[in-house]
């Protein structure tokens, strides 16, 4: 995803947990990337999400909720965009 700069990994990390703190386990930065193709401004994050619920298998549909909050989330309180 494209973040503004001022934007850390922490609150990323938090802002993800907020979707779903019952299933969302653990946020995990796999990559930053500033430099060439990338807006001055931005940074590029790669970033995993583990989901678990200790009582069942999560269906598809389950984790295509979580995965839209979590989307909506960013979007709206970080300004977080899709890297194309």
């Amino acid at each position: 995803m494209l973040i503004d700069k001022a934007v850390s990994f922490q609150e990323i990390e938090q802002l993800v947990g907020r979707a779903n703190p019952k299933l969302i386990r653990e946020v995990a930065l796999h990559d930053v990337y500033m430099g060439k193709g990338i807006d001055p401004s931005k940074k590029s994050y790669l970033i995993s999400i583990e989901l678990r619920d200790d009582n069942k298998t999560l269906a598809d549909k389950s984790v295509d909720k979580i995965i839209g909050r979590v989307f909506q989330l960013l979007t709206k309180d970080l300004g977080a965009e899709i890297r194309k």
